[in-house]
């Protein structure tokens, strides 16, 4: 694996561990972060010309990250987190604002997925317009999945740009092609995807 900067790309997962995430809520997330990461292994053993490395950014009452620092995809170990408390969406968009500008020199794009069942109880608009605004930041594929049916997908979409790029944990095999495209560094093909396709659940 290379040591080149230029050659590493970065995982953010912003991970919603509110209160109303408590039950099923709560295992989803587990389950399916748990498979993002092996999607990432395996995207890594694809694409051994890179490095990849994750940093998973939690939020509840409060917004912080699970490491220091960003590790490399075969380090990263992901422990199935308990739900409580608000949604402070707001603050963890402003960490990762944060984190994103300390970290963007020589880097490839980062990708970044928000995982989430309802949306932010604190004032987010501010720290989310300084995130999209921050220039390191302009190049990053944002990627949504929506947990449950309270999702605010008005959010979503704002942090997104894009609708066809919230998906759901009933159709994950879409958000698969999408996140494997995304570390690829291709476009996202998926917006023709038939709807009568088999659909794949993890």
């Amino acid at each position: 694996m290379t040591n080149d900067n230029s050659r590493l790309k970065t995982i953010f997962l912003m991970v919603d561990t509110s209160g109303s995430m408590d039950g099923a809520g709560i295992g989803a997330v587990n389950d399916t972060v748990a498979n993002i990461i092996s999607l990432i292994g395996q995207q890594q053993n694809v694409h051994p010309e890179r490095t990849l490395t994750v940093e998973a950014l939690l939020f509840g009452d409060t917004a912080r990250w699970l490491y220091p620092a960003a590790k490399p995809i075969e380090e990263f170990v992901w422990k199935d987190l308990d739900s409580g408390g608000l949604t402070a969406m707001g603050a963890a968009f402003g960490l990762l604002r944060e984190r994103v500008a300390a970290n963007a020199a020589d880097h490839l794009p980062p990708v970044t997925v928000i995982i989430t069942d309802g949306g932010p109880t604190d004032e987010y608009e501010q720290n989310l317009a300084a995130l999209l605004a921050e220039p390191a930041f302009a190049d990053t594929i944002r990627l949504a999945i929506a947990i449950g049916d309270d999702a605010d997908y008005d959010v979503l979409q704002q942090f997104t740009g894009k609708n066809d790029r919230i998906h759901t944990t009933n159709r994950i095999d879409i958000f698969a092609n999408d996140l494997e495209n995304a570390l690829a560094g291709d476009g996202m093909p998926h917006a023709d995807a038939n709807p009568d396709d088999e659909e794949v659940e993890w």
